[in-house]
């Protein structure tokens, strides 16, 4: 798997991310990160200074994904709320 696939898809998790189509962000993001992962391993080590860059660009994403999965969470539990308030 090659990193240009991982970086497109972080791409187009950015762009989910700022229409705040969170849920297909938060897809993107993490199969990306783990696209991301798979390519750092096959970084040779002589190149110290991609992997840096590209271990540094997993943490950014998993920082943002992670806090995507708890507004989404969150949205669920005002939907399920407004449920119950309006439609029982």
């Amino acid at each position: 798997m090659s990193d240009t696939a991982a970086i497109e898809l972080l791409k187009r998790a950015v762009q989910l991310d700022s229409e705040q189509k969170y849920p297909d962000a938060l897809t993107c993001y993490s199969e990306g990160v783990r696209m991301l992962l798979t390519a750092v391993k096959d970084i040779p080590s002589s190149e110290e200074r991609k992997r840096n860059a590209y271990r540094q660009k997993i943490t950014e994403c998993i920082d943002r994904a992670e806090k995507l999965k708890d507004l989404v969470e969150q949205q669920k539990g005002i939907v399920t709320l407004l449920f119950r308030l309006f439609c029982v």
